[in-house]
């Protein structure tokens, strides 16, 4: 049995803002004790730089000199992807430049003036893996090549991915362009929590529509892991000389999703299936808390109610090795929210910690709604204004009559 550390799940809580909303807040405080080991051993694989994590909590359960920065190739593509699926609607018509047209390596052979939308632009890019598609989507979005390179940057550095960086938004090799096996996999935990990303990437071929090479509108996903292994459902190959043979690849079984990153790979499709097998067979996912489990208990100020139940937002889980044990145990500290409360309303967020680091997070809402307190109806309000114009009235002749009583007093007294 693996020695088990306690940790304590810190709830960091964050009013949500905006509309009808007050700022609200509970706190809580939470323990629990997992196994502070990761599994014994792992698979042999070729690759000289490689990560396993779950998808959902960002756990690492795997790693091979994660931190190295080195060539990353198309896997680039996976952040072309996602900024142009925020920054644009899929149904956009994007107009071919010659740049675009003219990118070197190109995927979809895109004539200038051609007309593709968005989302046939990133069918092509995320399967065919096409660089033009790439460009012409990065002009489209943010004006040209450079400026497009610039967000991604950008987004790079709040995401927190210290070390990558991007030349141009395809992977075509460039000294200042690199990333690593961690970061990547955090481009890819991103970017399968977009529905369109997800979807796309797990298709193995999709039929595009063209203005122009009409005749070249099927694109199939170089993937090859989709056609070998049922579980996999996405993300993205890369190939150049100076990366070698890279692969991001995602697998879920049983509803549990896991997302393996293999660089400088001599058998790509064998190293990932590799690492996903592995961490499927030697770990287990552990429900910590389901969703809409009562967390804590939120006093409300002005309500009909006094307090209102915080309830998860979705189930909270942990990643331990095979046969260990996870043992839960619960303090809550009471916060306050003001009504009006509504139902479903977020009351902070929770976060799983081990130590320092974040495990796991859910956000934290209201079970119930509680109504603001009634109040008084504009006569009952004229009648308390009206009674203490009264009482000041009353107050003011009482302490003249005082005032008059005591003159008259001390006239009496000289007079004597």
């Amino acid at each position: 049995m693996l020695l088990l550390a306690a940790a304590p799940a810190l709830y960091a809580l964050t009013p949500r803002v905006g509309g009808r909303d007050e700022p609200r807040e509970i706190e809580a405080v939470r323990e629990v004790a997992f196994a502070s080991e990761r599994a014994a051993g792992g698979p042999t694989i070729s690759a000289h730089s490689a990560i396993l994590i779950d998808a959902e909590t960002g756990a690492i359960l795997y790693e091979k000199d994660a931190y190295t920065r080195r060539p990353m190739a198309s896997t680039t593509k996976m952040m072309t992807a996602i900024l142009a699926m925020e920054r644009a609607k899929p149904t956009d018509v994007v107009v071919t430049s010659k740049h675009a047209s003219q990118t070197p390596y190109t995927g979809l052979y895109l004539k200038e003036g051609e007309k593709v939308s968005v989302q046939d632009l990133l069918w092509g890019l995320l399967l065919r893996s096409a660089n033009d598609a790439c460009v012409a989507l990065g002009e489209h979005v943010a004006g040209s090549e450079a400026k497009f390179v610039a967000l991604m940057n950008a987004r790079a550095q709040m995401m927190g991915l210290r070390d990558t960086h991007f030349q141009n938004p395809h992977g075509l090799h460039d000294p200042n362009h690199y990333s690593t096996a961690y970061d990547l996999a955090q481009i890819a935990r991103y970017g399968m929590q977009h529905p369109l990303f997800a979807e796309m990437v797990a298709h193995k071929r999709k039929r595009i529509e063209r203005s122009i090479e009409k005749q070249d509108s099927v694109v199939v996903n170089k993937n090859r892991l989709l056609f070998r292994w049922d579980a996999v459902d996405g993300v993205k190959t890369g190939y150049t000389r100076q990366a070698g043979h890279c692969l991001v690849a995602s697998a879920s079984q049983d509803g549990w999703r896991l997302i393996a990153v293999v660089l400088k790979s001599g058998d790509s499709w064998g190293d990932a299936r590799a690492l996903l097998e592995y961490g499927f067979r030697r770990y287990q996912r552990v429900l910590v808390a389901k969703k809409g489990t009562p967390i804590g208990v939120a006093r409300v100020m002005g309500g009909r109610a006094e307090t209102v139940a915080a309830v998860l937002a979705k189930d909270v889980t942990v990643v331990t090795p095979r046969g260990t044990r996870v043992d839960l145990r619960t303090q809550v500290t009471e916060g306050s929210a003001k009504a009006p409360v509504f139902r479903g309303d977020s009351l902070g967020m929770l976060t799983l910690r081990r130590g320092d680091k974040e495990i796991g997070r859910s956000l934290l809402l209201a079970a119930n709604a509680v109504e603001e307190k009634p109040r008084p109806s504009l006569a009952a309000r004229l009648m308390t204004v009206l009674g203490g114009l009264f009482g000041l009235l009353a107050l003011t002749a009482v302490a003249r009559y005082g005032r008059k009583a005591a003159q008259s007093s001390r006239r009496r007294r000289r007079r004597f």
